[in-house]
């Protein structure tokens, strides 16, 4: 759907078959494109830019399991494939080329839709972005702590809470989760044998 704000600047909103998703996004304002990826269980619409608007057409998206944008449960949660899918969707929309910029976990999706895809990409400017592997976003810098399966398994249990507005409950439900597997590998480094032992810093 799409309408006119203030005369000139239109806005719309839908869904695109991407990669066996139905991915929703929302633009807005007119001139060149310019690609707004929120953060980790963020969703189009959470952000308004309306200086931007004004001089470019700001995509925003909800990318697997975020926002309107369904969660596909047998399908992997990574960077790389939320990458892909923005890339599929500025195709479907028929954008060549776009200018990313990008919110903490949206950040790193941005700067692998740039390595992946440079064809696809003006610009990058990214924020709180997190550079390592999904473990160290989800584990809020807790290195090498969680597996990428236990971190995209606290991830998925993460989204009904934050869906239903329980932003404590997820919050808690990370914390719980990561002080399990803090604990077990505790009790392992304790039974192993001096030399074994790794000192923490």
């Amino acid at each position: 759907m799409a309408s006119t704000v203030n005369g000139n600047t239109t806005k719309a909103s839908g869904y695109a078959p991407v990669n066996g998703l139905k991915m929703y996004y929302e633009m807005e304002g007119t001139g060149d494109p310019l690609v707004f990826i929120p953060p980790a269980f963020g969703f189009a619409g959470l952000e308004s830019f309306p200086a931007l608007v004004e001089s470019h057409t700001v995509l925003t998206v909800d990318l697997q399991g975020n926002g309107r944008t369904v969660d596909i449960p047998e399908r992997p949660l990574s960077i790389e494939r939320y990458a892909e899918d923005v890339v599929g969707l500025l195709k479907h929309l028929g954008i060549a080329k776009a200018d990313l910029f990008a919110e903490s976990y949206g950040g790193n999706t941005a700067v692998m839709i740039a390595v992946r895809y440079p064809e696809a990409v003006g610009r990058v400017a990214t924020y709180g972005a997190t550079f390592g592997p999904p473990q160290v976003a989800v584990g809020y810098g807790l290195e090498g702590i969680l597996s990428d399966s236990k971190a995209d398994k606290i991830g998925r249990d993460m989204i009904p809470l934050l869906r239903s507005n329980n932003f404590d409950g997820a919050v808690i439900l990370a914390a719980e989760e990561i002080a399990k597997v803090v604990t077990a590998d505790a009790k392992v480094k304790s039974n192993s044998s001096p030399e074994q032992q790794v000192p923490i810093n």
